[in-house]
């Protein structure tokens, strides 16, 4: 009988602990930003050993399109896009564009068309390719931009990066099409990411 409640709390233990680990994956307050530089940046758990990819600067170059998310990153993991860092800090997804296309006091995030701008302004879309690798198994937070650039002659340039994404047909929970992102398990597109148009 002694040997029976030994077992029994063995499992139970083992139960707790592993309940607890995938809470600590989720956790923010484990997520720290990476000491080690990385565009995207990367914001690791080391304790969940996961990791997220958050804000990819660009540097206006068109070579500098193609966003590729590592698999790992220093041994780690990386399993999501965006996410909640140090203490719940938002910590989102997004291409921030350099001084050459954003010159303005603040980032739009939704179309300037929704907005009333009295100066004469156009957008000019950017597309972006991001390869996502094997491990991305969870979109967390994605956040959509319009960067304004004033012009010299007062009209206003909104610099909108857009994304075509290839996913590796190793990824157990997205698959790609057509440069879009769709779950696996159900078909649905993955919402969040301003995809590029055909």
């Amino acid at each position: 009988m002694k040997h029976k409640v030994v077992f029994l709390s063995t499992i139970v233990m083992i139960l707790l602990l592993a309940n607890f680990m995938v809470h600590l994956r989720g956790c923010s307050l484990m997520f720290k930003q990476s000491d080690k530089e990385g565009n995207p940046m990367i914001c690791c758990n080391k304790i969940g050993n996961c990791a997220f990819v958050g804000i990819y600067r660009w540097d206006g170059r068109k070579e500098s399109t193609i966003i590729t998310i590592p698999d790992e990153w220093e041994g780690i993991p990386v399993i999501q896009i965006g996410g909640y860092c140090g203490r719940g800090l938002p910590t989102p997804f997004m291409i921030h564009m350099p001084e050459s296309h954003f010159n303005g006091e603040g980032v739009y995030l939704q179309s300037p068309e929704r907005y009333k701008i009295a100066e004469p302004y156009t957008i000019e879309e950017i597309p972006f390719t991001i390869n996502l690798g094997e491990n991305i198994s969870k979109i967390e937070n994605v956040k959509d931009s319009y960067y304004p650039f004033t012009n010299e002659d007062g009209s206003i340039t909104f610099y909108h990066p857009t994304v075509y994404i290839q996913c590796s047909e190793r990824n157990k929970t997205f698959y790609s099409q057509y440069g879009k992102l769709y779950y696996k398990s159900n078909n649905k597109l993955v919402e969040g990411f301003n995809y590029t148009l055909d």
